[in-house]
């Protein structure tokens, strides 16, 4: 965190990266619609519908179009009267939906209608729809301001772990010339000595730290210093000491 506190993204740094990824800020064609919904019957064991149910659906979805196209407050019949729970509660709107969300005879009318019109009934295999466009977008590319407070985080994240890796690095070079002790003092960081500790421990500041774990358990007692990683950051270690393991008398 004090790394990424401290680098700097340059003009050149985001232009590049947004050139690099520019297929994660292409925005596919969308449309923002609201539907009441009457459901039809489903086919019976026999594989036959309902004529009667279905004609019914059909003529309660007619009544509910005429009073829509006279004026009456679509949100509200949603709410009263469209049979897609999730939607009716939020008075028949299902948001912003791309193609290949929904169903062939819904997508057809949606991306169809221009911004602001209501559809005549549509059949599906849920039912009858009554569709309201509330916004079209077209498909277009985000521009570079858009998505810079996206990928600044991404790339001061990027250049800390570059400026810890060569810290690290350097660190233990001077550590195996000279001590741990002597490279860390001439860093200004801490050396912290552990208790013994078994694989399955967490030790503090450290976080879990499986490659850690994996490292220290391999190595040779008294071996020169060493590096891993671990999820708070790249750690420098030696391994003083091995205590083998025992059965409690």
């Amino acid at each position: 965190n004090k790394l990424e506190s401290s680098v700097q993204v340059t003009p050149d740094d985001l232009r590049k990266y947004y050139d690099e990824h520019r297929d994660q800020y292409r925005v596919p064609e969308q449309a923002k619609v609201s539907h009441i919904l009457i459901k039809t019957p489903l086919p019976g064991p026999d594989g036959k519908v309902d004529e009667k149910g279905a004609a019914e659906a059909q003529r309660r979805a007619e009544d509910l179009l005429k009073q829509v196209k006279s004026g009456a407050n679509f949100e509200e019949l949603a709410k009263k009267y469209s049979e897609d729970p999730g939607s009716a509660k939020q008075g028949g709107s299902l948001g912003w939906i791309g193609r290949g969300q929904t169903v062939p005879e819904f997508e057809k009318a949606a991306f169809s209608l221009p911004k602001g019109q209501i559809s005549d009934l549509i059949k599906s295999s849920y039912g009858f729809h009554i569709i309201r466009v509330d916004d079209k977008q077209d498909a277009h590319m985000k521009s570079q301001d858009e998505v810079k407070s996206q990928i600044e985080p991404i790339l001061k994240h990027q250049k800390a772990l570059q400026a810890a890796q060569k810290k690290a690095d350097d660190l233990l070079a001077q550590a195996r010339k000279q001590s741990l002790d002597a490279a860390a003092a001439a860093q200004g960081v801490p050396v912290i000595t552990s208790d013994f500790f078994s694989r399955k421990d967490m030790l503090p500041g450290l976080g879990p730290a499986p490659q850690f774990m994996d490292a220290v358990f391999t190595q040779q007692e008294k071996s020169p210093p060493d590096e891993a990683s671990s999820s708070q950051g790249i750690v420098i270690y030696q391994l003083l000491a091995v205590k083998p393991a025992a059965t409690p008398s």
